[in-house]
């Protein structure tokens, strides 16, 4: 429990907050004029075939939460396993599994609290336009849901060219629904910045840029016990 209020703690810093305004501020334009429904247009005149059909189906169960969650409990399990025999791997597996998973928890009333706060419709309801409390479709759960497993993974790798090749797949469930006229590209946008905020405040945390951290040491740095609360 200490962890996840900690995950929370993190999430809900300065930082993190500014930059799901930022997010929102800049989707507003988009969801709120003409664009969103000139970019499913564009997509679905000329980008949609059977061939993105395809691709669609065959990863767009990675958004469904109840479908990965078993799957990041069988990684922090394994991994955690094999660790002693496979160190190098277990241990990446497992924190790979847990991180997910705590991702998720933290990530996920935000979701559910902005779906239904802004209010949009999917585009076979009509425009993108947030309508406060009006619906629950305006950021796409997949979208976040689906983001995370590469995300994490992202932050976990110290290779440059592997942490960009991991972001910029990071959308690829996202982009499924809006193959498949399901969400909006701000709404898919949105669920993509969710995830990158959630799986940014769980890494921080991890490495000890938390809301709250003990140190060894007085204020002076004599001898004592001091915290620092992060904000």
């Amino acid at each position: 429990m200490r962890e996840i209020w900690q995950d929370h703690c993190a999430f809900y810093s300065r930082d993190s907050l500014l930059l799901m305004a930022l997010g929102t501020a800049v989707a507003s334009p988009i969801a709120n004029t003409s664009a969103d429904r000139e970019i499913r247009n564009w997509y679905q005149d000329n980008v949609r075939s059977s061939s993105t059909d395809s691709y669609a189906e065959a990863i767009k169960d990675f958004g469904y939460q109840w479908d990965v969650i078993p799957l990041y409990a069988a990684a922090a399990v394994s991994g955690r396993l094999i660790d002693s025999r496979y160190p190098e791997f277990g241990g990446s597996v497992a924190v790979w599994g847990d991180r997910n998973m705590r991702a998720l928890v933290v990530g996920t009333p935000p979701l559910l609290f902005m779906q239904k706060l802004l209010g949009a419709g999917r585009p076979e309801e009509g425009s993108s336009h947030w309508s406060l409390w009006d619906d629950m479709n305006a950021v796409s759960g997949h979208a976040f849901v689906g983001a995370l497993p590469l995300l994490t993974a992202a932050e976990m790798t110290d290779s440059p060219f592997l942490r960009r090749t991991l972001y910029l797949a990071s959308p690829a469930v996202g982009i499924t629904r809006i193959n498949d006229d399901a969400h909006y590209f701000s709404q898919v946008a949105l669920g993509w910045g969710l995830a990158w905020v959630a799986t940014r405040a769980v890494s921080r945390k991890d490495i000890g840029l938390g809301c709250v951290q003990f140190l060894p040491f007085g204020p002076t740095g004599g001898p004592g016990l001091s915290f620092l609360a992060a904000y």
